[in-house]
């Protein structure tokens, strides 16, 4: 695709700060520090505090005889907590060879809450690094990142960074213990340019970004691939007097993502080449990326939905896909009550707490439980939760249950009086259609 950009230049300076988007949950670091790579030495950093173990602290250098395997982690991030019975599983096998480590910026108490539930249900119990904020910004250069998962070491030596649990095998553990390295296609490739800069008061991805001479009314630009820079996604703060975003080396989906704020499960493509649209993890490069960045002042006549407005413009300018909102058929969940159970909330302080294992509810709406299901089992084969229970007041609900397992979350939903039956449930979706550019 080829460049496209708007600039205009006219009398209003943008004094706006940026901040990490969405998928940060805590602010960046310093990113002077060079990243490590494969075949790097690691300092003897220390592991400290640390829950489910013998002792409360450890060094890199006491796994030096074992392949040692930090996790970063938190609790919301589903994908890594879904990791957590493979890692235990292998951790059982390979015992006294292999170490795994999760890692986690979070609070001692919450994974200690956390890990107690688990030890109830008698599984996926790991000791975990906890209140970090060293290993991670040794690995990523970010406090409290999740931008690598896995940070293989071994004899003191990083041997290979990857992602989600499909390189995590007995087949590559073993490789590794016998001195052999991880497939190219098992690595995850790093990308490792500069954190954009945080100041949006002007732009970076045309031009060098350094000029301030003229200020900024509106500005936004669509480019392809840019070497040397960090995937992520870039926001003013809430207290800069602008709107503004910058999506760095993302596939295309994702920039309609923010340009119509909707959930990938409420996405349709209909094209002719949704791989390049949508690629797969394992599949994105500099082929098949893109970057936005888009800059416009509040004031009194301008506000978030003409930002938005003009984002999707932007985008069908650059790509020419023609965008929707239609309701489909689409296959789905309803959720019924059977029976009278113990749901009736006995009052209190309202509290919810989720995780891929648990769900606690006192005194919430029956909307918490549909959205909290729906976060956990809504995908492209079950894009919508829709409550039908015709429950009004607020209630109590307390289950210990795998809910990314369907037929478990039925099993424990019945348990309350509760059914969860899959049908097929008219949508309004955002379908993107391709078009002549």
């Amino acid at each position: 695709m080829k460049l496209y950009h708007i600039m205009l230049c006219i009398g209003l300076w943008l004094p706006c700060l940026c901040s990490q988007a969405q998928g940060d949950r805590v602010q960046s670091a310093s990113t002077s520090l060079p990243l490590p790579d494969i075949g790097d030495k690691v300092p003897d950093l220390l592991l400290s505090p640390i829950v489910n173990y013998p002792k409360a602290s450890a060094r890199l250098s006491d796994y030096h005889d074992r392949l040692l395997i930090l996790d970063f982690w938190a609790t919301w991030c589903l994908p890594c907590v879904r990791a957590f019975p493979k890692l235990d599983s292998l951790q059982h096998k390979f015992d006294g060879r292999v170490q795994f480590m999760p890692v986690t910026y979070e609070k001692k108490e919450k994974i200690e809450k956390f890990f107690g539930r688990l030890k109830k249900q008698k599984k996926y119990v790991l000791p975990t690094v906890v209140e970090d904020t060293t290993l991670s910004r040794h690995f990523s250069g970010k406090t409290g990142s999740l931008e690598v998962q896995y940070v293989w070491i071994w004899k003191g030596k990083i041997v290979a960074f990857t992602r989600g649990g499909k390189a995590l095998t007995e087949e590559n553990l073993e490789r590794v213990l016998s001195g052999k390295g991880l497939k190219e296609r098992d690595l995850q490739n790093r990308q490792k340019g500069e954190v954009i800069d945080r100041d949006f008061s002007a732009p970076i991805l045309v031009g060098n970004g350094k000029d301030t001479g003229r200020e900024i009314l509106y500005h936004s630009a669509v480019t392809p691939f840019t070497e040397g820079l960090r995937p992520g996604v870039y926001v003013p703060r809430k207290t800069d007097n602008c709107y503004g975003i910058r999506l760095i080396n993302v596939p295309i989906a994702s920039l309609y993502a923010h340009a119509f704020q909707t959930a990938s499960a409420d996405v349709m493509e209909e094209m002719a080449d949704p791989l390049h649209f949508n690629p797969p993890l394992s599949q994105r490069d500099s082929s098949n990326l893109y970057c936005y960045e888009s800059i416009m002042p509040k004031n009194d006549q301008r506000s978030r939905e003409e930002f938005l407005q003009g984002m999707q413009e932007d985008l069908k300018r650059a790509f020419g896909f023609i965008v929707t909102r239609e309701l489909r058929n689409v296959k789905g969940a309803v959720l019924r009550r059977t029976k009278k159970g113990k749901l009736a909330s006995s009052g209190g302080e309202p509290a919810l707490e989720v995780n891929n294992f648990y769900i606690t509810m006192r005194n919430q709406p029956v909307s918490k439980l549909v959205s909290s299901l729906a976060y956990y089992l809504v995908s492209r084969e079950m894009r919508v939760i829709v409550d039908k229970t015709g429950i009004t007041g607020n209630i109590d609900l307390n289950m210990d249950v795998n809910l990314s397992d369907p037929q478990a979350v039925i099993d424990a939903l019945r348990k309350h009086g509760l059914d969860l039956a899959f049908e097929e449930v008219e949508k309004e979706m955002v379908v993107i259609k391709d078009g002549l550019l």
